[in-house]
């Protein structure tokens, strides 16, 4: 038997689980419901919830665009689409302030800097991905910081 996935982020799923523990995903009746479209899993959205991510893709969006995250959480607090896209933008701006007080603290090693600038790169990379993930409507984990989750 194979094992059960998440049609929308792709993570593994429990047995009965209704909703995704990664993505928060749900599921109806508590079983995947994507269709299949040549070997690929399409994410039927309920209809309130694609009612959501349409008023709110323009929030997500802002989320990866480093101290714009309080835009969404200001602007729509009770939207999961764009709390989760905000959860996932903090976690970015976070990650990036604390390697900045890093290399301040530590000086101007040329290995030091080099490492900076490797993390930067792949921040921003990630925000890039969010941004992408949030104009399509997906709630897509980002690559090592997705599953972080400060706002509930």
């Amino acid at each position: 038997m194979a094992e059960k996935v998440c049609p929308q982020c792709g993570a593994p799923i429990e047995e009965n689980a209704v909703t995704c523990r990664y993505c928060r995903a749900s599921f109806v009746n508590g079983e995947e419901s994507p269709e299949r479209v040549q070997g690929e899993v399409i994410y039927q959205q309920p209809e309130e919830e694609e009612t959501d991510v349409n008023a709110n893709k323009i929030y997500a969006v802002l989320s990866y665009l480093g101290i714009l995250v309080l835009i969404p959480l200001f602007a729509s607090p009770n939207s999961e689409f764009a709390r989760y896209h905000a959860n996932q933008g903090l976690v970015l701006l976070l990650t990036n302030i604390l390697f900045g007080v890093f290399r301040l603290i530590t000086g101007g090693s040329i290995l030091l800097t080099l490492a900076y600038f490797i993390i930067s790169m792949m921040l921003f990379v990630f925000s890039i991905l969010g941004i992408i993930a949030a104009a399509r409507g997906e709630k897509k984990p980002l690559p090592i910081i997705g599953g972080i989750q400060i706002l509930k």
